[in-house]
C-alpha cells in the first residue's frame, strides 16, 4: 500500500498511468479490507477508485474505465455491507449499470458485482425489479464463464442467492394477496 501511495504521489496529474495506479491502490485496499475489516481502508479504496474514474470522462471507450468503475463499485458495496448507507449501494449499482450498458468488452467480475449489488439492494428495499435484474446478470456471468473455471462456484452461488431472494419475495407477495 505504501509503495502504491508513493507511486500515485510521484505521478503528476494528467499522466496516462495515474488512473491505473489509483485503480491498483483501490484494489489493494479492498483486499486488505476483506482480510482485516478496517473501514478506513474501504474509504480510501473508494476515494482512489472514484479518482481513477474521474480521470476518464464518461463515454470514454477505454476498457480500463470498466475496471476503474468496477473497483469503485466493489469498494462502495463493501462499505455498504458495513455501514448500511443506501447511497453507497445506489452508487455501486449506478457504476455497474454504466459498465454493463457501455460498449466495453464485458468483464465477468463487473456482471457479478452488479448482480450482487442489486441483490443487496433488493434485500433492503424489496424491489422485485432489482432481483430480476440481479438474476439476469448472474445468469449472464455463468453463461460466459468456462465450465471448469474456479470462479464458476461463486457465480452459481450468487445466482442461487438471488433466486432465493426472488422466491421469498414472490411467496410473501402471494400470501399477502390471497
Amino acid at each position: 500500500i505504501e509503495y502504491g501511495q508513493n507511486a500515485v504521489n510521484l505521478t503528476p496529474e494528467g499522466h496516462p498511468s495515474r488512473g491505473a495506479l489509483l485503480c491498483n491502490l483501490s484494489k489493494y485496499l479492498c483486499a486488505i479490507l476483506e482480510r482485516e475489516g478496517k473501514l478506513s481502508d474501504v474509504n480510501q479504496a473508494i476515494k482512489y477508485g472514484q479518482d481513477a474514474v474521474s480521470l476518464m470522462p464518461e463515454g470514454n471507450p477505454d476498457p480500463d474505465r470498466a475496471g476503474f468503475l468496477n473497483n469503485a463499485c466493489l469498494g462502495l458495496s463493501m462499505r455498504y455491507q458495513r455501514e448500511w448507507k443506501l447511497v453507497d449501494l445506489n452508487q455501486a449499482v449506478e457504476y455497474g449499470h454504466i459498465i454493463v450498458n457501455a460498449t466495453f468488452e464485458m468483464n465477468l467480475n463487473c456482471l457479478c458485482n452488479l448482480g450482487r449489488s442489486l441483490s443487496m439492494r433488493k434485500k433492503r428495499d424489496g424491489k422485485l425489479d432489482d432481483i430480476n435484474q440481479a438474476i439476469v446478470y448472474c445468469q449472464d456471468a455463468i453463461n460466459v464463464t468456462p465450465e471448469r473455471n474456479p470462479d464458476q462456484t461463486q457465480r452459481l452461488s450468487d445466482l442461487v442467492s438471488s433466486s432465493e431472494c426472488d422466491t421469498q419475495k414472490r411467496e410473501s407477495w402471494m400470501i399477502s394477496t390471497s
